[in-house]
């Protein structure tokens, strides 16, 4: 729209579509920067469910530590439900 028909517009004059919103083009920043220390965010993970060889579906399993080793721990899952051993983990110190 012109600027006479804009003013017209809020006049009354004319009974026109009101103008246009002007749109801003949005602006994309730039990805993240990483930072200068990696985190030890996900150093150490301990799971809640597994999938059960016995039950034949993602069980909640219980932790429990089989051996203490020089350079870890060694820690087993049971299934909750059947008792069986769905799997191992070692934990470094």
């Amino acid at each position: 729209m012109s600027e006479d028909e804009i003013r017209n517009y809020l006049a009354g004059k004319t009974k026109a579509a009101p103008p246009a919103k002007a749109v801003r083009p949005r602006v994309r920043r730039g990805a993240p920067q990483a930072s200068p220390q990696p985190q030890d965010t996900f150093k150490d993970f301990s799971a809640t469910h597994l999938l059960c060889p016995t039950c034949k579906r993602a069980m909640p399993v219980r932790e429990k530590i089989l051996l203490f080793l020089p350079d870890g721990d060694l820690y087993d899952y049971t299934c909750t439900t059947c008792g069986a051993s769905c799997g191992t983990r070692k934990a470094g110190k």
